[in-house]
């Protein structure tokens, strides 16, 4: 996702404070407040499966380790 430049810049009618009173700041702030929620939402669900491939990893690899040379049985 492409995260938009904010419309202060290059804004004529800006002026200190006006953050809190401009629609066309108010509106671009909760676009990107949703946006950056998706991505948290998506990175969350990105490190509970990184978490699940990593246990299974160290999983089989303990099982590798304890097996006589030859002899692997995946469960």
């Amino acid at each position: 996702m492409m995260f938009s430049q904010s419309p202060c810049l290059d804004c004529s009618k800006r002026h200190v404070g006006c953050h809190a009173n401009c629609a066309t700041y108010c509106q671009w702030k909760r676009e990107e407040a949703e946006k950056n929620e998706m991505i948290q939402k998506s990175l969350q669900l990105e490190r509970a499966f990184d978490e699940v491939r990593a246990k299974r990893n160290i999983r089989i690899q303990r099982m590798l380790h304890n097996e006589p040379r030859g002899n692997y049985r995946f469960r």
